[in-house]
């Protein structure tokens, strides 16, 4: 449930900030399978949604590696 919750957050407020016209990538990056997850419930409500914004830019996230969460 809490991490459900972040994701829906995170989800928000990419909806809220990102300007598409202006953004070439979006990089995700975690540690373990959290990018993953967070993918799929990213695309998973957008379509739900039907966020044709998200949907019409899915090219520009690029899911990466990262072997901790500080810089």
């Amino acid at each position: 449930k809490s991490m459900e919750r972040f994701f829906q957050h995170i989800f928000e407020a990419m909806q809220r900030h990102f300007n598409f016209e202006v953004l070439k990538a979006v990089v995700i990056a975690s540690p373990g399978f959290t990018k993953d997850a967070f993918s799929t419930y990213m695309w998973t409500h957008a379509q739900k949604l039907n966020l044709k914004v998200f949907l019409d830019n899915r090219n520009k996230f690029i899911l990466a590696h990262s072997s901790s969460g500080h810089k």
